[in-house]
């Protein structure tokens, strides 16, 4: 990947160097026509100033940043809870910042970091890709990625994580609804084009239909964006496909699934079993309470916590795989 530097601004806007100098310093002397254009091609290049990336880790704050990669949730909201505790505890302030869109994620990283003057940054979400290492090195401050997708082949050096083998607890959830007799089993997932852990745990539905041999047919996965409303018409669609089971990604959307079933009549998990994914507090305590594939998150917050502040002092990246664990709830039964 090039490193784009100022001359390379100054050539394509077609103006000197000292022109792009003055608007990166924002001085009132540059034609509002040039530093608009000045600006839209630091844009589209992704320029970051080396000189400001490299005082980044010798600014002297007590700042660090959470960077919420998609929607906000409950289950980030259990994250970001025991991160922060950690953290204030430690006298540090933790600033929010939510990113929706799916693409130039590190690069807007790079310019929350920067204008922050962040000594830490945690990611939340989203998917780490191997493009995207030359980009990451420029962030020069301990960076922690929890519940996130990371690329095979990406440099574990440049980084550390908090994780869980997504993979593995979605095949070991669906596995359940097969051993239990269901074949119609429905998936809500995400969106298209969203390549976070909602493609590995896609992979581990139709994987373990495989290895039942259970013929998969797109027509029984529906799409959402892990809220309630968009489980809630993900199961609308489902129900005409006569499922009898339905994996939900995240218990959100499986709790919106309950309602859409019970809206139309039909009795969880008499008529449909629901499986969530997530464990949220809030699933134990609906009616019937949900079966769901519970992930550690106040702990995932606390070691994202505990392992950015020895980075802090260390610099030593780590990675961590926490265990999910299978909770049997209400929602689901033997057919």
């Amino acid at each position: 990947m090039k490193t784009v530097n100022i001359k390379d601004i100054a050539k394509v806007a077609g103006v000197g160097v000292s022109t792009v100098s003055r608007v990166l310093n924002n001085q009132p002397d540059v034609k509002e026509e040039t530093k608009k254009r000045v600006l839209q091609i630091i844009e589209e290049l992704n320029y970051v100033p080396n000189n400001s990336a490299r005082n980044l880790k010798r600014t002297k704050t007590n700042h660090i940043g959470i960077f919420v990669i998609g929607d906000f949730s409950t289950f980030f909201s259990e994250v970001i809870e025991s991160l922060e505790k950690i953290l204030s505890s430690n006298r540090y302030s933790v600033m929010l910042h939510f990113h929706q869109g799916m693409k130039n994620t590190i690069e807007a990283a790079i310019q929350f970091a920067l204008e922050k003057k962040l000594v830490g940054l945690v990611f939340l979400g989203g998917h780490l890709k191997k493009n995207e290492e030359g980009y990451l090195k420029q962030l020069k401050i301990p960076v922690i990625f929890a519940s996130t997708v990371i690329e095979e082949g990406v440099d574990f050096e440049l980084f550390s994580s908090v994780t869980i083998d997504n993979y593995k607890a979605a095949y070991e959830g669906v596995t359940y609804l097969l051993e239990n007799g269901h074949r119609r089993i429905g998936m809500i997932s995400a969106g298209y084009g969203d390549d976070s852990v909602a493609e590995a745990r896609f992979m581990a539905y139709r994987d373990a239909l495989s290895d039942f041999k259970v013929t998969y047919d797109e027509k029984l996965v529906s799409g959402g964006n892990y809220t309630m409303a968009s489980g809630y018409k993900a199961m609308e669609e489902l129900l005409d496909e006569k499922v009898t089971a339905v994996f939900a990604i995240a218990d959100t959307m499986a709790i919106g699934a309950m309602k859409a079933i019970t809206d139309h009549g039909l009795k969880v998990p008499e008529d449909i079993s629901v499986l969530g994914f997530d464990g949220l507090e809030l699933g134990k305590y609906m009616t019937p309470s949900l079966t769901s594939i519970e992930q550690p998150t106040r702990y995932m917050g606390d070691q994202a916590g505990q392992i950015l502040l020895e980075i802090l002092r260390e610099e030593v990246p780590q990675h961590i795989v926490l265990e999910t664990k299978f909770v049997i709830g209400q929602t689901t039964q033997k057919i």
